[in-house]
């Protein structure tokens, strides 16, 4: 059996180390049920993720704008006149590539992955909110925190060596979508020759999100709980 050498990305708690979140303040809107956000507020949520300080808020923000002019993510409800409008759909991928970005790939490479397993970084992603409870859920929401167990992670591998392991050429990125106990088996059983990967969380991503998009707008967790499920409910099949 081929294991892995694993590189865990840590994401931050927003209510312990960003504690003056509370007093920013966004539009946000459920139109129909489902979420929407503009750039800015995606933006927002981004940068106080990635921790990003005010005086690289620029910074970041051009690199979110290079990504949508490349017309990243995908689904973005854009148009002559119109603003770009962000879902769930396309938080999701914009997170994803900024992990990958943020783990050493251009953005060109980030994207082309994100594209290429998006059925399967979807339905991951939706997996959360339909085989949690809606209470468990919102437990998991409210104190921030999710077990280790329960969470959906992306595992990739940039496999930049490969061509010299005896490929012709290098495969590229890959990337998996695996479960809380798969992961713990795959560290269990490492091999000294494994193929080195990350781990990105994305089921905690996904809990801090929703706690951010409540905290912002002032919104009961509840609510943003129930809009997310009903996405993931239509997107766990990966449709």
């Amino acid at each position: 059996m081929i294991t892995r050498t694993l590189l865990f990305l840590r994401m931050p708690s927003l209510t312990r180390e960003f504690p003056s979140v509370k007093r920013k303040t966004i539009t946000f809107l459920f139109k129909a049920k489902q979420m929407e956000l503009t750039l800015k507020q995606i933006e927002d949520i981004l940068s106080t993720r990635y921790g990003i300080e005010p005086a690289r808020a620029g910074a970041f923000r051009g690199r979110l704008q290079h990504l949508q002019r490349g017309s990243f993510p995908d689904g973005v409800n854009t148009g002559k006149g119109h603003k770009a409008i962000y879902g769930w759909d396309q938080l999701i991928q914009l997170s994803v590539a900024l992990d990958l970005i943020d783990l050493g790939l251009s953005p060109e490479p980030a994207k082309a992955v994100v594209r290429m397993h998006l059925e399967k970084i979807r339905a991951g992603a939706a997996s959360i909110g339909v085989l949690m409870t809606s209470a468990t859920l919102l437990k998991a929401v409210r104190e921030e925190t999710l077990p280790f167990s329960k969470s959906v992670f992306l595992v990739t591998a940039a496999q930049a060596l490969s061509n010299l392991a005896g490929s012709e050429a290098s495969p590229g990125p890959r990337l998996n979508v695996m479960a809380g106990p798969n992961v713990i088996e795959i560290i269990r059983d490492e091999s000294p020759y494994a193929v080195a990967e990350s781990v990105i969380n994305i089921g905690k991503r996904l809990i801090s999100a929703m706690k951010m998009i409540s905290m912002y707008h002032q919104i009961d967790e509840a609510a943003v709980v129930a809009d997310f499920e009903q996405w993931a409910n239509a997107n766990v099949l990966g449709s």
